[in-house]
């Protein structure tokens, strides 16, 4: 039976164009735009059989692109990038049935990097890098299943190492190592954030602990 396409605009109570594109058998399909109340676009793209499909674009009241990417029915899907309103980027990474995945990256409104790892569905999962505002490394370390996890190292605003530990859960469970001057100069050690033990030098903490506990 043949289908007709039709083309259609919606207007709301005030009289203002919200939405415009082609309606096949009742349902979206092909090219559709979506407006903000000032008449502005706030997102275009495709449709197929009411799910979104290929390539969107979204957009802030005031005409600025504030995310775009594309979807398979109606999921996101492959790489996906947002944009501060100052049209910097903020986010870019890939998604997989809607979920992160794969390496992402996020910037601060002056282009510098403050973020950046991997996801595993929608969790930090391996080595991650955070970032001052400035660009200079802050912290490192590994999540597991979204918590940070093993050995983090932490950095001054100069991005000298200041310590480093051993955490689970996000909380120090283990050996923390303070540096000065690429120095240990203390070395305390925590059980669920609570410090239970520190020592001021290497020598001291010899008489009582391995050395191969702080690899």
């Amino acid at each position: 039976m043949f289908s007709q396409k039709t083309y259609v605009k919606k207007i709301d109570e005030n009289n203002l164009l919200t939405d415009e594109g082609w309606l096949q058998n009742g349902l979206k399909n092909d090219y559709w735009f979506h407006y903000h109340s000032n008449g502005n676009i706030k997102s275009q793209g495709n449709y197929n059989q009411n799910l979104k499909n290929g390539y969107w674009k979204y957009y802030l009241d005031s005409s600025k692109l504030i995310k775009e990417g594309r979807y398979k029915n109606n999921s996101k899907e492959g790489f996906w990038t947002t944009y501060h309103p100052n049209g910097i980027n903020k986010s870019r990474g890939n998604y997989t049935l809607n979920l992160r995945n794969g390496y992402w990256e996020f910037l601060n409104e002056t282009n510098k990097i403050i973020e950046e790892g991997a996801f595993k569905n929608n969790t930090k999962e391996g080595f991650w890098k955070l970032y001052y505002p400035n660009g200079t490394i802050k912290k490192e370390g590994h999540f597991k299943n979204g918590t940070k996890s093993n050995w983090w190292l932490f950095y001054t605003k100069n991005g000298v190492l200041n310590y480093k530990c051993q955490l689970k859960n996000n909380q120090k469970n283990g050996y923390c190592l303070i540096y000065l001057k690429d120095e240990i100069v203390k070395i305390e050690k925590y059980i669920a954030d609570k410090k239970i033990n520190e020592w001021t030098d290497i020598k001291s903490f010899k008489k009582e602990n391995n050395l191969s506990d702080l690899k």
